[in-house]
This record gives structure tokens, C-alpha cells and sequence, in this order.
């Protein structure tokens, strides 16, 4: 009998006896048959899922109830059911309400049971019919919702046209949300337009390229888009053809590559202003790619100085090889592991004078260079760059200089050592005067110049002696002095000297007029100061601070007479004592502190 008999099916009926006639046939047809004697009872059982019903036959006239159209109404408004309405009533107007409420049929009470199975299973095609056209539309309704969200999917241009007779795009039928937001239009300006519409450089697409759309239906290009303001934006749009309902359409996906574009200009600009910078660089600048050593750049300065660009099969093996590289002087081949542009791929920087290329003329030139690492972004060495210039004319510059500078010391040490000897000649000259002098005046005179001449010759002693002949180290020079004096004045070392000099460099200029000053207090302090005495001390001490020097000469002698210090005239040593210090820039000081205490305080 079909799949309908096993189903279940809600009799409702209010008269008792037609409801068991009633069931006891449909039972016998194979439907499982549920009663319910009124409207309000139905409405229960299927409410509260008593009864799990398939189909409800509804008697229209239910007694003092609700009737049946009423209970189907309510019904239908809980749940989606086939009703199927029993009635012994055949009026034109009932039936058309019922039509109203369901459409699943009206059966007329005795017409027996084919007629009612057959309507039944009418009730339940339809239905079926109903619930798959309600699977069919919800699924179209996923696949366009699925359609619309793929659409507007984050792709920056995505749009939808079918093309004409003559092969020109029509209108769009579909454009993604970005697309419109993009080019600034809304969705309704756009399904008024074409691609031509936006696409001012349409026209001039070229040929081949309509030709290869039109064998691959597929075609990538970029393009100029023109917004809604008029300001331009690239695009690299990919093309599909496909039939749409025997239509030929087009779908277009692109991206927005304005700031791509931009980005490539810039560094365009860029790549220009390196190269120029490059080829007018008087410096060569030579690149290599680490580890591997291939040159990767050698500016026109780097070519002319080495005699050779960037050459096939070159490796961080072959470097010195191929460019002729040796160590000056030796001629020997530079060692690769010390090159620069060697220890740039191991990350170190460096800086040589000593490499000479030979270009392939035969030329030599002496290089001096600076190696660098390249790190990329992940702190890896990706190149090794060096920096090079010829400097063989400097250098033969330095050694030329160098060679008459030996020769300028050379004659100055001589020059010297004569005028140590045209000094030790003078000194000799007034020692040999005063030694055959008798006056006690002029023998005396003439050892205080004896002792001013042993300053100066002491000076020039320290200046052959020196590395350098403008500066003097002033610890060697007084020392030297002071044993020259004792020397001169106390051969027999009764007198106790005590040095305490600091060692630092005093210009030739500023030692001379130290040396005399000390000479000149040394000799009064020698003649003078120990005067029956038996016990004879002199501590001289030089101490630096600064930009300031002090020197103090401090003996235990007899002292000195107040009024000799502050005298006028003065003495013919302390007069040229005190001319010296004001030369030095200085300040003098002479006290009594347990014998005779000088201070000369001077700019260094």
C-alpha cells in the first residue's frame, strides 16, 4: 500500500462511534491512528508531544469547542504539519476557508475509504514536495550567502560582467564591498558601469594580450584604475572566462598594488642615486656576496684601479689570484685570510696600506683599503665591501719626505753637537782665564759665567740626547745640570743635594731660562748660604699641576737678608732671576724658612 500506511495520523473527531468507524478503516489501510475528541485536545497532544503525529484528519464542526479550522490555525502556528479536513460539509464557502488555513485537501465524510486513503497520500506527496522545495530554497540560500561572503572576501577588486556580441565588457553584474570601497562608487553607481568605465587604458591593452585571453581565458596583467575623484590606482587583475547561462562572462580578481608601485619607484630612485653616487666616486668601491666571494659591484674608479671589472668564475679562493694582489715591498702574493674584503665575509672590519695591484699592462699600484661586513636583517654577513685609493704617490711623497727629514736631523744633531763644543770651547776659555786670574773679583766673575755657559752647554747635551728637538724633558735636563754644578762647585760633595724633579717635557725655549735659574740661585746657594756651617743640605723639587709648574730650591743655610731681596739695584743674579720668571709668565718668591727657600711658580 506505499510508504505512507506505518505513518501516524491524529483523528480528530468529536463524535465517538464515526471516530471508531473512522479509525478501524485507516487501521485496516496501515496507518497507525490517533483520536482526539476536540479541537482543544488535539491542540494538547501535539503541543505536548502526546501524540507524534504525521498527519491530522481535522473535522471542521467540533461541538461547543473551538471548531476545526480554528484548531488548525493554532496548530499550524506551533508546528509545520499537513491537515486534511473531514467534514460532512460540502458548502462553497466552508471549503474556502479551509483552503485558507491548509492546502493539503477537504474530504467530504462518507465517500469512503479509497477516496479518503487517496487523499491522504496526495496530503503527504504534497507535503514532501513542500519540505523538499524548503531544503531546496535553504540550500540555494547557504550557497548564495557562501557566494556573498566569498565575494566580498578581503580580495581588493573582485567584480562580475558578461561581454558583449563584439567582445567589449557589459556592465557588472556583481562587485565585492572592497571593490566599491576602493574606487569610492557605491554598489548601485556600479552596476551602472563597465570595466571600460574604470579602466581608462583599456583601449590600449594590446592585441596579443586580447588574443591570449581569448585562447587561455585566462589573463594577468596591470592596470590603471580611475576612483570616483579621478585619483589613480594600480591594480594587478587576473581574468577568467567562463559561460554563464549561455552567456560568455568575465571574472575579475585583482589586488591593490598602488603602494606596491610606489614603493618600486622609490626604490628605483634610490637604485639611480647609488649609482650615480658609485660611477662619480673617485674611490673604488668593490662587493663581493658571502660566503661564496662572486663579485657582485666594482664602480668605474674600482675598474680603473685595478685594471679589471667584475670577472666570471671569481671565488673567495681565487681573489688574490685573479686581481694580482701581492704585499708591498716583498712582492710576494698577499695571503688570502688577510685581505679585507676576506675578513669582511667573517665579519670583521679592517684597514690596510700594504697591498699593490698589478693591472694586466703590467702597471702597479699601491692600495690603501677598508674593509667592511654587510649584515642582513637578520644580523648574518650577506657581502664583504671594501674601499680602496691609490696611494703610491703619497707614498712615495712620505718617503721622500722622510728621507729629507733624516737629513734635516741629521745636519741639526750636527749643528748641535758644534755648538755643544763652540759652548765647551767658551766654558774651557773662561775656566783657563779664571785659573790664571789673581783678582778675587774677576776670578769669581769669571766662574759665575763659566757656570752660566755649563747651563746652556748642559741644555744642548739634552737636546742631541732628545728624540725631538723642540721639546726637553725637564727631570733628565735639571738633574744633568745639578750634577754639573756640584761638580763645578763642590768637587769634594760636602754639600747634600736632594732632587725631587717631576718628569714631564718643557719646550727648548722655557728649559734654557729654567736651567739659568737655577744656575744662578744654585751658585749663590753654593757660595753663600753654608757659610760656617757644618751641615749642608738643598732640596730641589719641580712638581707640575695642570698647566702650572713649580720649582723650589729650599737649603739650610744662613738665610738671606730681608732687605737684600727687596734692594734696588738689585744684584746681577737675582736681577737676571727675576727678568726670566716675568719671561716664563712666572711669580718669584724668596723667604727665610730655616735657611733660604725660593718659589717660581710658571705656566708650562
Amino acid at each position: 500500500m506505499g510508504n505512507e500506511k506505518s505513518k501516524n495520523i491524529l483523528l480528530v473527531e468529536d463524535e465517538g462511534l464515526i471516530a471508531m468507524a473512522e479509525k478501524q478503516q485507516l487501521e485496516k489501510y496501515g496507518y497507525c491512528v490517533h483520536h482526539a475528541i476536540s479541537g482543544e485536545a488535539a491542540v494538547k497532544a501535539i503541543m505536548d508531544g502526546t501524540v507524534q503525529a504525521d498527519l491530522i484528519l481535522m473535522d471542521i464542526d467540533l461541538g461547543d469547542g473551538m471548531d476545526g479550522t480554528q484548531a488548525a490555525e493554532l496548530l499550524l502556528s506551533h508546528k509545520d504539519i499537513p491537515i486534511l479536513f473531514l467534514s460532512s460539509h460540502s458548502d462553497r464557502a466552508i471549503v474556502a476557508k479551509t483552503e485558507k488555513i491548509s492546502s493539503y485537501g477537504y474530504v467530504v465524510k462518507n465517500s469512503g475509504i479509497v477516496v479518503l486513503d487517496a487523499s491522504i497520500k496526495m496530503a503527504f506527496k504534497l507535503f514532501d514536495s513542500k519540505i523538499q522545495e524548503q531544503k531546496k530554497e535553504a540550500s540555494l540560500q547557504q550557497s548564495e550567502e557562501k557566494y556573498r561572503i566569498l565575494f566580498n572576501s578581503g580580495i581588493d577588486f573582485q567584480a562580475m560582467h558578461l561581454l558583449k556580441e563584439d567582445g567589449t565588457p557589459g556592465n557588472f553584474l556583481e562587485v565585492s564591498d572592497a571593490t566599491c570601497r576602493i574606487l569610492g562608487y557605491t554598489k548601485e553607481e556600479m552596476l551602472r558601469m563597465s570595466l571600460s568605465d574604470i579602466d581608462p587604458y583599456m583601449c590600449k591593452h594590446s592585441p596579443e594580450m586580447q588574443d591570449q585571453f581569448a585562447r587561455n581565458k585566462h589573463l594577468i596583467f596591470e592596470t590603471e584604475l580611475k576612483t570616483k575623484t579621478g585619483k589613480p590606482v594600480f591594480f594587478e587583475i587576473s581574468l577568467t572566462l567562463f559561460a554563464l547561462q549561455g552567456s560568455k562572462a568575465v571574472l575579475s580578481i585583482g589586488r591593490n598594488i598602488t603602494d606596491r608601485k610606489k614603493l618600486t619607484a622609490e626604490l628605483e630612485d634610490q637604485h639611480r642615486l647609488l649609482n650615480t653616487l658609485l660611477n662619480n666616486l673617485s674611490i673604488g668601491v668593490f662587493m663581493v656576496e658571502a660566503p661564496g666571494g662572486k663579485p657582485l659591484v666594482a664602480n668605474p674608479a674600482a675598474k680603473r684601479l685595478l685594471g679589471r671589472g667584475i670577472l666570471p668564475d671569481t671565488t673567495r679562493y681565487n681573489l688574490q689570484e685573479v686581481y694580482q694582489a701581492s704585499r708591498t715591498g716583498s712582492g710576494e702574493p698577499y695571503p688570502v685570510e688577510e685581505m679585507p674584503i676576506i675578513r669582511g665575509m667573517q665579519g670583521e672590519y679592517s684597514h690596510i696600506e700594504d697591498m699593490t695591484v698589478t693591472q694586466p699592462d703590467g702597471k702597479q699600484t699601491l692600495l690603501e683599503i677598508h674593509g667592511s661586513p654587510v649584515f642582513d636583517h637578520n644580523g648574518r654577513v650577506m657581502a664583504s665591501l671594501v674601499s680602496f685609493t691609490d696611494i703610491t704617490s703619497r707614498k712615495q711623497t712620505e718617503l721622500e719626505t722622510q728621507k729629507q727629514l733624516t737629513e734635516k736631523e741629521t745636519l741639526l744633531r750636527e749643528v748641535h753637537h758644534r755648538i755643544k763644543n763652540n759652548i765647551a770651547t767658551i766654558e774651557s776659555f773662561l775656566s783657563l782665564q779664571a785659573s790664571a786670574t789673581i783678582n778675587p773679583e774677576a776670578n769669581a766673575a769669571l766662574q759665575e759665567a763659566c757656570s752660566r755657559v755649563n747651563s746652556m752647554r748642559v741644555l744642548y747635551e739634552n737636546l742631541l740626547l732628545s728624540q725631538y728637538y723642540n721639546d726637553i724633558s725637564i727631570k733628565d735636563y735639571t738633574e744633568g745640570l745639578l750634577d754639573s754644578l756640584v761638580q763645578f762647585f763642590d768637587p769634594e760633595n760636602n754639600i747634600g743635594i736632594v732632587k725631587q724633579i717631576a718628569d714631564f717635557s718643557l719646550t727648548a725655549k722655557k728649559a734654557s731660562s729654567v736651567g739659568i735659574i737655577i744656575n744662578e740661585i744654585m751658585t749663590n746657594v753654593f757660595k753663600y748660604a753654608f757659610k760656617d756651617r757644618d751641615s749642608c743640605m738643598v732640596v730641589i723639587s719641580i712638581e707640575k699641576l695642570d698647566d702650572k709648574a713649580t720649582l723650589i730650591i729650599h737649603d739650610n743655610g744662613v738665610g738671606i737678608q730681608e732687605d737684600l731681596h727687596n734692594s734696588n739695584p738689585l744684584g746681577f743674579g737675582l736681577t737676571i732671576v727675576k727678568m726670566l720668571v716675568e719671561q716664563l709668565n712666572g711669580t718669584y718668591n724668596i723667604v727665610n724658612e730655616k735657611g733660604t727657600k725660593s718659589i717660581i711658580q710658571f705656566d708650562i
